[in-house]
């Protein structure tokens, strides 16, 4: 294989060159020439490899930038739960106090329930033990008067009789000075009473204490309830507040969402 008569040249005006020996001007120009394009090729690298050292620069401050942005960010994420967990903690000891109210309050309510019933219960038997006096009295009364007539001192009787009676409609009634008067008539006269009539005033005494107690044990009962009441209007009061507090610690649980990249490029480069 033959090589070209250019090249063959070139190559021996390489050597003459290297020993020293002059060489033509044509050669000379050509390296020249080799020498102008391969310091553009270089020219060209130098601007490219610049161009991309720039880029490189713009993205090496950007993401500078971002991760100052996201250590701030986390900075004040860890601030945020923090001051999340002191509330939290509170919230937790706040409801942890209402609970312990709430059972209290729930104990009190049984025990005045538990009263309310049996101050109901003691308020029907003193009704049921009054009714069987009145009809114990009005039983005497009425034997009272079948005995009347057979009384010696006619006198005495009928004024025991009118006594009695005017006692019994005082009892009924409920006068309270008549039935003082009344009262205070036959206890002047007590030893001279027979023992009907003496039974019939033991009988009304029993009675009048047995309403008394009555309208006492109601007295009580209605006050019970009203503070029954009132401690239920507490109670709903306090479940109230204790959901609440619940549905504010649960939402306080819940998972903060996730930081954002600031920049595109930075996104790109996370996909990556």
């Amino acid at each position: 294989m033959e090589i070209p008569q250019e090249i063959d040249s070139y190559i021996k005006e390489s050597i003459d060159d290297t020993l020293g020996l002059p060489v033509s001007a044509e050669t000379l120009q050509l390296k020249l020439r080799a020498s102008e394009d391969t310091l553009h090729r270089l020219h060209d690298q130098y601007a490219l490899l610049f161009q991309k050292s720039r880029q490189k620069d713009q993205l090496i401050h950007r993401l500078k930038a971002e991760a100052t942005m996201n250590f701030m960010a986390l900075k004040k994420f860890i601030e945020e739960n923090q001051r999340l967990a002191e509330e939290c903690a509170n919230l937790v000891s706040r409801c942890q106090n209402l609970e312990k109210k709430c059972s209290l309050y729930e104990n009190d309510r049984e025990l005045l329930m538990d009263f309310a019933n049996e101050a109901d219960e003691r308020a029907t038997e003193a009704e049921i033990r009054a009714n069987q006096l009145e009809e114990e009295v009005l039983k005497v009364s009425e034997e009272l008067k079948l005995h009347k007539h057979f009384d010696s001192p006619a006198e005495r009787t009928d004024v025991e009789a009118c006594l009695v009676e005017s006692l019994l409609t005082t009892l009924v009634s409920k006068d309270e000075i008549e039935y003082g008067h009344a009262f205070l008539e036959l206890l002047q006269a007590w030893d001279s009473l027979s023992p009907s009539t003496q039974k019939v005033l033991s009988l009304a005494t029993n009675v009048n204490n047995l309403q008394k107690e009555k309208e006492l044990l109601r007295t009580n009962l209605a006050k019970a309830e009203q503070e029954l009441e009132t401690f239920s209007r507490g109670l709903n009061r306090l479940n109230y507040l204790r959901r609440n507090k619940r549905k504010s610690i649960d939402s306080v649980r819940q998972p903060l969402s996730p930081l954002r990249h600031n920049s595109p490029n930075g996104r790109r480069m996370h996909k990556k």
